[in-house]
């Protein structure tokens, strides 16, 4: 992975990101359940998270660097997000992007990365 590069844009969008982030370098296999059941049990509440809009960048946690995903699913563009918890709570076996990567996924453009939300809500992107 690169280094931890600066966003201008205090709230970018999900495909300004996706240019930052990296191409996976193994083979993706989808795992279930689907991303909507995945993200909305309670378990993964605070761990994991989706930006598909600039206002969902205020519910990603500061001063954490966290594990992302970049793909194009049935609802649009988005970022899937987790951080380190949230790996281990799965069993960390896997890679942890690939965790993000669901039954029924498109994988065709999928990249992964790091981003960094600092205290005044500066976004850095490592890919």
């Amino acid at each position: 992975m690169g280094v931890m590069k600066r966003m201008s844009n205090n709230k970018p969008s999900p495909s300004d990101v996706a240019g930052e982030l990296s191409e996976f370098d193994y083979p993706l296999h989808p795992v279930g359940p689907p991303w909507r059941d995945f993200i909305t049990m309670q378990y993964g509440a605070g761990h994991i998270g989706e930006i598909r809009v600039p206002e969902d960048w205020d519910r990603v946690p500061r001063a954490r660097s966290l594990l992302v995903v970049f793909l194009n699913d049935e609802q649009g563009e988005v970022l899937r997000w987790g951080d380190d918890e949230m790996h281990k709570f799965l069993g960390g076996d896997r890679p942890m992007m690939s965790l993000f990567i669901r039954q029924g996924d498109p994988i065709k453009g999928a990249r992964e990365g790091h981003i960094h939300v600092n205290d005044k809500g500066e976004i850095s992107v490592q890919g």
